[in-house]
């Protein structure tokens, strides 16, 4: 292929700066590319040839074409991400965080800021709002809470309203609640818990009469947390924080239906803390020691018919006493039922039977661990106590079998129990006994 030279209408124009000699082919065409014979078309600003493999953008056309990543630029149409974006030079998400991001966790989208202004309306299909403070005292978690504007004296009431940002904060307090405050206003300490008696868009009616004895008067400024209810059993529980004294504490309370609160903490966490239900421990290390309170075999939450047979619920460490001369259960015979429910797999069953009479020693009475039957099975010996994993074959009446016992029979003794995986029938899952401390 030849090319004609000419400084201004040639196939290859040139340039002469100073000693050097600069050639170049005219505009419009790179000869010899892949398009053919005819080279490769040059599109240059503002031309409509469609995009190909034989054709080019200038560096112009590529300037004004495409996003630039080293200098401010705006994009006219939409871009769409499929895996998301990254702003900042890092990233991590969380409050301790740095940067912004947009990115897929699973089949839903997260978005990572520091600050979100929203300038019109937002509308969530579920707010989550997680909120960093630092209080000087205690905190209450409970499901409601407001601050008091100012309040209307009425006859039997005190209305404290509430700024309810136009319509954007409901009012989460229901008839029925009751409503507590306590701050310190500087010379003593202001207090009042009282039962809310009327509820309305942007106010609370706190009841005059219906209080806590000593309760002071609402008025504006004050913080009015929920704490308990009347009549709803799912507004009666809270968490309560504090770092006061030297033992800091939570506090999981349940059953608030007045204005005590003893009595009513299940789960509290802190030096001298206690677990109410069940905690699963998938790893870790523990350092110390377990408290397992006793409850009277009476006084427990066993359930009976007859004050003879008891079948454990939730007190799992019972103890039988005499209580002296005159023992609650006289000299009966006392049974204790192992539940079968599967739930119960893995849990530690003590029982202590007290029942000797004050200085002879004589026992009155004795306690039967037994357990529970399942109800689609015939057998007794399916449901038995196992010893060292062997099940029972012992019948009540029976001579007791000392090796497989269906029944054990404790006189002044404390035995332990381990809930351990069983079945019975079409392989109904049912929790079966072992007898850990066995002595036949």
């Amino acid at each position: 292929m030849s090319y004609y030279i000419d400084e201004t209408n040639g196939d290859v124009e040139y340039e002469v700066n100073g000693n050097e000699l600069f050639l170049k082919v005219a505009s419009g065409e790179i000869p010899g590319g892949s398009g053919g014979s005819g080279g490769i078309v040059i599109i240059k600003l503002g031309e409509t040839t469609t995009p190909g493999d034989a054709n080019v953008y200038s560096a112009l056309r590529q300037r004004n074409e495409f996003l630039k990543r080293k200098e401010e630029d705006t994009a006219q149409k939409k871009i769409t991400f499929l895996e998301g974006w990254q702003a900042g030079q890092a990233f991590s998400p969380g409050f301790a965080g740095e940067g912004a991001a947009l990115f897929k966790e699973g089949n839903k989208w997260r978005f990572d800021v520091d600050t979100l202004n929203v300038r019109g309306a937002a509308s969530f299909a579920e707010l989550v709002i997680e909120e960093v403070k630092s209080i000087a005292g205690t905190l209450i978690v409970s499901v409601a809470q407001t601050e008091c504007t100012g309040v209307e004296e009425r006859d039997t009431s005190y209305r404290c309203y509430f700024d309810n940002q136009n319509g954007y904060a409901p009012n989460k307090f229901s008839t029925g609640d009751q409503a507590i405050c306590q701050k310190f206003d500087g010379d003593n300490v202001k207090r009042y818990w009282r039962l809310v008696a009327g509820t309305g868009t942007n106010y609370i009616d706190l009841s005059k009469s219906d209080c806590e004895a000593g309760s002071g008067i609402p008025g504006a400024g004050d913080k009015i947390v929920q704490l308990g209810s009347r009549t709803n059993a799912e507004r009666q529980s809270a968490i309560i924080i504090t770092a006061k004294g030297a033992e800091p504490s939570i506090a999981f309370y349940e059953g608030i239906n007045n204005y005590s609160l003893a009595d009513k903490a299940g789960t509290v966490i802190g030096r001298n803390g206690r677990f109410k239900g069940i905690v699963e421990a998938l790893g870790g290390v523990f350092s110390g020691y377990l408290k397992m309170p006793f409850v009277e075999l009476n006084e427990s939450d066993a359930v009976t018919a007859d004050n003879i047979t008891f079948l454990l619920k939730n007190n799992l460490n019972v103890f039988v006493n005499a209580l002296g001369a005159d023992p609650p259960y006289g000299d009966m015979d006392i049974t204790v039922i192992l539940p079968y429910d599967p739930s119960y797999t893995g849990s530690v069953v003590n029982i202590v039977d007290g029942r000797f009479g004050p200085y002879t020693k004589t026992y009155i009475g004795y306690t039967k661990v037994s357990a529970q039957l399942h109800p689609s099975v015939a057998s007794d010996s399916l449901n038995a106590l196992l010893r060292h994993g062997i099940a029972g074959t012992y019948k009540s009446g029976a001579k007791q079998d000392a090796t497989y016992p269906l029944d054990i029979a404790l006189l002044g003794e404390h035995m332990q129990f381990v809930g351990v995986p069983g079945h019975v029938g079409n392989n109904v899952k049912i929790t079966r006994w072992v007898a850990v401390n066995y002595k036949p």
